[in-house]
This record gives C-alpha cells, sequence and structure tokens, in this order.
C-alpha cells in the first residue's frame, strides 16, 4: 500500500511544479491522484476503527493516528485545488468540481 505522506508530499511538489513551468498536464497528474488520497484514508480510517473496536488499549493512539490521516487527506484536497488553479491559469479552463482537462 502506498504510504499516504509520500502521495501528499509528491502531489504538492508536483502542483508546484506545474505552476513554475505552466504544466496543465503535470497538474493533471495531481488532481488524478487525489481519488487514491481519499481511498487510503478510509481504508485507514475503517482499519483503525476496527483496531479501537476490538481492544480498547490503543484508542487514544488510534484517534490521533485517524486525526493525521485526515490532515492529510485535507492537504491532498488544497493541493488538487492548487492544481485545478494551475490549469486554469494555463488553459483558461476551469475544472473546479470534478472536471478534467480537455486537451484538444
Amino acid at each position: 500500500m502506498a504510504d499516504p505522506g509520500d502521495l501528499v508530499r509528491g502531489m504538492l511538489r508536483d502542483a508546484v511544479d506545474a505552476f513554475v513551468d505552466h504544466d496543465a498536464d503535470k497538474a493533471q497528474s495531481v488532481i488524478d491522484r487525489d481519488d487514491l488520497v481519499d481511498r487510503l484514508y478510509v481504508h485507514t480510517f475503517r482499519e483503525i476503527l476496527a483496531l479501537m473496536q476490538r481492544s480498547t488499549h490503543g484508542v487514544e493512539r488510534g484517534i490521533h493516528t485517524q486525526a493525521v490521516a485526515k490532515l492529510l487527506e485535507r492537504m491532498a484536497d488544497h493541493t488538487t485545488n492548487l492544481a485545478e488553479q494551475v490549469i486554469f491559469m494555463v488553459k483558461g479552463q476551469d475544472i473546479r468540481h470534478g472536471g478534467k482537462l480537455d486537451v484538444r
């Protein structure tokens, strides 16, 4: 399974590079990775919840881990917003709220 921290860090790096390089395709690749981060967040949440339900010894640690996972998911969302703005800047296309870059 992918490391969510590494995935988000790569997304942010690529979003900034896309901005600097005026690269709409790289920005689109950032947007495409957001779904993976969302799936990892849901998987992590469910796994930790199941562990906490089986044993109360790790509940506090589980809650903190879930909070970190949620913050990473939010960082990916903000990075996706940045990538969408890069596409708008480069192509003049507003693809916010679920759109895709039309490279025609």
